[in-house]
C-alpha cells in the first residue's frame, strides 16, 4: 500500500495503491476527511467544478 500526493501550482493529486479497492477507498476517504478538516480550519474552499475522482486499475474482469 502506497499513499502519495503531488502539488503543482493550484493542482493537488492524491494517489493510493492497493490490491483491494475497499482498502484504497477507505484510505482515500480518511485523507479527504483530514483535508476537509484542514480546509474548514483555515477557511479554504475547494472548487467543486475542478474537483474530480478517477479510478485506475490494471485488473481486468472476464466476460462470462
Amino acid at each position: 500500500m502506497i499513499l502519495k500526493n503531488f502539488l503543482y501550482v493550484d493542482d493537488f493529486v492524491i494517489c493510493f495503491r492497493s490490491k483491494f479497492i475497499h482498502i484504497a477507498e477507505r484510505k482515500l476517504q480518511l485523507v479527504l476527511n483530514k483535508l476537509t478538516t484542514w480546509a474548514d480550519c483555515y477557511d479554504f474552499k475547494f472548487s467543486k467544478d475542478k474537483t474530480c475522482v478517477a479510478h485506475f486499475s490494471n485488473q481486468r474482469q472476464s466476460d462470462k
